[in-house]
This record gives structure tokens, sequence and C-alpha cells, in this order.
């Protein structure tokens, strides 16, 4: 009897023992060999397939009735965003009467102002049955009309600044950069979705989210056009005309609209550039928007105690030698230094009531107008090919990378650039960003 029962535990135990070092052997297969990795992310992906296709199942009605959710709230937000723009419209229409009554009533022939050579873009009302493609092409044409008011405006205080200039002149020398908005896929939003296995849902639901994005994207944009003509604008006292610091003295150019969603403010900002580095712009390249300088000679600190250097014309002034060196603060010897740096707003050094400067340039394979943004924390100058083309107010300030928005025109090959940036105390910065003016024919190439 004792012998029977050794051997019956022992013909239990030797197919246990090789299941084991089975299931052991193909874990270790499966997690350090290359055929194992692949065969368990096959078994993975074909165990999500079916749960997916679980999910996905079910009946059409329910799927029409999914559709028409989605749609249905989609549309909602859309018309409830065009009612909000509706009135930020009317309110840019009622400062633009207003700085218009302003110059009508101190003009000395009490001539009226001449919009006749403006088109109302202003869109209809949406219809109750106007589908989510209608609403958006409807929003988008909304944000036009608003920012046609808003340079009207603009228009209308160069006027009063310069009471000889014809309201028509300044309206088209004007300069604006317009948000580039999605074109809505009506095809996806007007398909008729009948399974879930074709694709169309999916596309649906993609195109759904994109265009609530880009609503979003057209209601903050309003409102910052809405924010910067009340700023520009008071009810009792006028209109408030500032047409920049540099062009007192210089022939009207045209006031200059902010590109995307780049609104002025008195706090510190980054502004909505979403910039790539770069010192390189030439046509063929891949488009993008922005482009920041990032790459300089940095020289400094130079004294500036109590600011009473702040106009003072240090040595890089005079031109600028990478190869020089110079008497700085505390009698030191300050030398130019390269320096790369990986976002837009350039530190060049630090301490109270000093001055640095930057040196770099820009190549262009033709001559070219570009925009370009620059900000300083605190007082700024910019020089292009030796011409000095902003310089910022004097006062303490934060760092703002839509400081300052301008046209300028670049020379076929190399351009050089020039920054001066002081810092009365605290932190101190600087940034210089370009961009295009076209419609997508030059491009940046990024170095």
């Amino acid at each position: 009897m004792p012998i029977r029962v050794q051997r019956e535990e022992t013909s239990i135990l030797i197919p246990a023992i090789a299941v084991i070092l089975f299931l052991t052997s193909f874990v270790l297969f499966c997690m350090y060999t290359d055929t194992g990795k692949r065969m368990m992310d096959w078994i993975q992906e074909d165990l999500l397939a079916n749960k997916k296709r679980t999910i996905l199942y079910i009946s059409n009605e329910q799927l029409d009735n999914f559709v028409t959710m989605i749609t249905s709230i989609q549309r909602e937000r859309l018309n409830q965003i065009i009612s909000r723009l509706r009135d930020d419209e009317l309110e840019l229409r009622g400062y633009l009467n207003k700085v218009i009554s302003q110059i009508e009533s101190e003009s000395n022939t009490k001539k009226p102002i001449d919009k006749s050579f403006i088109q109302n873009i202003s869109p209809p009302p949406l219809d109750e049955k106007a589908d989510i493609v209608i609403s958006y092409e409807t929003l988008v044409k909304l944000e036009l009309s608003m920012v046609d008011l808003y340079k009207q405006i603009r228009a209308a205080q160069a006027v009063l600044y310069n009471p000889d200039m014809r309201f028509e002149d300044a309206y088209n020398s004007t300069a604006q950069m317009l948000p580039v908005r999605i074109v809505c896929d009506a095809e996806a939003i007007r398909a008729e979705i009948t399974n879930t296995e074709d694709g169309k849902l999916k596309r649906l639901q993609n195109e759904l989210h994109r265009i609530q994005a880009e609503s979003r994207s057209i209601q903050t944009y309003a409102g910052k056009l809405l924010g910067f003509a009340r700023g520009s604008t008071n009810v009792s006292g006028g209109v408030q005309v500032d047409m920049g610091s540099a062009e007192y003295n210089l022939p009207y150019r045209g006031a200059t609209l902010l590109p995307d969603e780049m609104v002025p403010s008195h706090a510190f900002s980054m502004g909505d550039f979403n910039a790539l580095p770069g010192r390189r712009i030439e046509a063929g390249a891949d488009p993008r928007t922005w482009m920041f300088i990032d790459t300089w000679y940095i020289i400094g600190p130079f004294p500036n105690q109590g600011r009473r250097f702040v106009n003072h014309k240090f040595m890089p002034e005079t031109g600028v030698d990478l190869d020089a060196s110079y008497e700085g603060k505390d009698g030191k010897k300050v030398k130019w230094e390269f320096r790369r740096f990986d976002t837009l707003q350039i530190v060049p050094g630090s301490g109270r009531e000093v001055v640095y400067y930057g040196a770099s340039d820009i190549w262009s394979d033709s001559e070219r107008t570009v925009w370009f943004s620059c900000g300083s924390d605190d007082y700024g100058k910019l020089w292009i090919n030796n011409k000095e083309v902003w310089t910022s107010g004097q006062e303490p300030k934060a760092f703002k990378a839509d400081e300052h928005l301008g046209q300028v025109t670049l020379k076929k090959g190399i351009n050089s650039i020039l920054f001066r940036n002081e810092n009365a105390g605290g932190t101190m910065a600087f940034c210089l960003l370009f961009s295009p003016v076209s419609d997508g024919a030059d491009d940046f190439d990024y170095e």
C-alpha cells in the first residue's frame, strides 16, 4: 500500500512541475524576446479591438440619438458665442461712433466723416434651421466684422490726432494681421452616419472638437479686441491716442492691428506666439507663424546709477565690434559673449540699475516687409540695420513679449540687430520676433 500511494503522488507532481516550468518559460519568452513581445502586443490589440467592438455595438436608433445629441450641443454652444459677439460688435460700433462724433465736434468745418467706402461685412442673423457649418461660418464672419470695426476705430483715432488726414486714407493705411481660422469640414458634419465601423462617426467627433476649440479662440480674441477698444477710449474724457513714442516725429504710416490674440496689458506676458527659434527667413520653407531670435552676443553690465545714464550712448551704440572690450560697471572690463536661448524671453544678465546690449542678425533671401514684435523689462531700444525702429517708455515695467508690434523692411542678405536693455531693479529681459507680411508665400526656415 505505501508503494502504491507513493506512485500516485509522483504521477500527480510531475505534470504539475511540467506546467509550472512551461508557464515560467512562456513568461520569460514574452518578457525577454522580441518575438514574445510582439506576440503579446498582438494579443493585447486583439483584446482591445474586441472590447471596442463590444462597446460601439449599438442600435441604429441609439446611434441617431447620439449623433443628434452631440451636434445639438455644439450648435447651441456656437449660437451662444454668436449672441455674445453680437453684443460685443454693437459695443464696438458705439466706440467708433463716439470717436467720430468727437472728430466732427472738434472740426472747424463741421464736415462729417465719410464712411461710404466701407462695406458692412457683418453677417445676417442666423436662421433657426442653420446647421453647425453655417453657424461656424457666421461666427468667423462676425469676427472679421469686429476686426474691421476695430480698424475703423484706430483710423478714426489717427484722424483725431491729425485733423488734416482723410478718414479713408487713415483706414487704408492701417495695417492688419488677421487670425487664420480653420475651414469647417462640411462633409464630415453633414455626413449620414449609419454605423460605427466606417469612420464617419469618428470624423464627425474630431471635427466637432476642432470647431469647439476654434470657436473658443474666436471668442477670446474678440473679447480682447473689445477690451483694447475700451482701453483706448473713455466715456468722460474722449479718446486716448497713443501712436507709439517713436512715431510722433515721423510721417503717419497707419495704425497697426494686433495679430492673433495679442493685446497689450500692464502685466507680465509671454504672448500667444507659439514661436520657434531661428535667424533665417526665405521662401518655400515650412510655414510657421512666428520666429524668435534665439542666438545673441551679449555684453554688459554698463553703469546706470540712479538711472542717470538711461539716455547715455554706450560704446556698442557707436558700432558693434564683437572683438572689442569696454569699461563696464565698477570699472570692470566687459566683452561680447555668445549665448543661445531656448525661449523667446532673453535674459541678458542681472543687477540693479544696469544696461546690457544684445547683438544678432536675421538673414533674408530677398528684400521683404515683415512684422516684428518686441518687448523689454525695463527700458528697451531696438535697431535693425543701424536704424532705430522702436523705443519703449522709460518707466519701470514688466516684460511683455507683445509690447510693440510693427513692420520693417529687411534687405536681401544679412540684417543686423542691436537691442539695448536697461534694468531699473528686479528682473530684466527683452525679446524680438518676426512674422512674414504675406499670404503664406514667404515662410521661415528654422536653424
